[in-house]
């Protein structure tokens, strides 16, 4: 680990969440085993986390407008619940209550599947995308995956192909391909939930946060708030 950190600052890199959070796993691991702790020797890093960065509307519609069908269909329901890239893979049609406008994201042993802090959650959809998963499901039908791999209707996409396809259609869309990435769709309904006065509790419980802190990283004023700042003129 003291190996790998200055391999890290040799390369200008920060120490980011993940790395702050597996030394602290790894030394409580040690620390209840009650045996020598060789973490305690690595110094303790700076929790750094990154401003999340939400694509604005104006860019969300040109992308859009270069999906095929089944790109729609997977990147509206990105975009619509903020569901992680592990959970969307695994995704199943039992999973839906297209009725009521839900889905849950459970564990999948078949699949070597398990939500991030073990926690199952609900999450509501809207009727628009409803429709565009009604119109999917007619072309996935033989597969109990909803987004299966396109070389084998019964396996899982792989996260390589995943990533790729949301280059592609970027880049297609004449977006700089290198700003689009499959997590910034969860920030970016995180922040839209947000905007639109949903309380930050509620939308902790749709992401499946731990922490309400991490919720409140994406409680940034947007453009338009920032356009009405710059109207308001000083009184003299």
């Amino acid at each position: 680990m003291k190996g790998f950190l200055a391999w890290r600052k040799s390369k200008g890199f920060d120490p980011g969440t993940t790395l702050y959070t597996d030394r602290v796993i790894l030394h409580n691991f040690f620390n209840r085993l009650k045996i020598d702790n060789p973490v305690k020797e690595v110094p303790k890093l700076a929790k750094f986390r990154k401003r999340p960065v939400a694509y604005p509307d104006a860019d969300l519609k040109k992308f859009f407008g270069a999906c095929t069908d089944w790109d729609r269909a997977f990147f509206s329901l990105l975009l619509a619940t903020g569901l992680r890239k592990g959970e969307m893979r695994t995704l199943e049609w039992s999973d839906f209550d297209l009725a009521r406008r839900r889905v849950t994201v459970t564990a999948k042993p078949q699949y070597g599947f398990t939500p991030k802090d073990w926690e199952e959650r609900t999450v509501p959809l809207t009727a628009e995308v409803v429709a565009i998963l009604k119109k999917h499901r007619k072309k996935e039908a033989s597969s109990p995956l909803v987004f299966s791999s396109p070389q084998k209707k019964d396996s899982l996409a792989s996260p390589a192909y995943l990533h790729d396809r949301c280059k592609y259609v970027a880049d297609l869309a004449g977006l700089n391909k290198e700003e689009w990435h499959l997590h910034r769709f969860r920030d970016t309904a995180a922040t839209r939930w947000l905007r639109a006065g949903i309380d930050v509790r509620t939308v902790q419980s749709w992401l499946g946060h731990e922490s309400l802190a991490t919720t409140q990283k994406y409680l940034e004023p947007s453009r338009d708030t920032e356009k009405a700042l710059s109207r308001m003129k000083l009184p003299f």
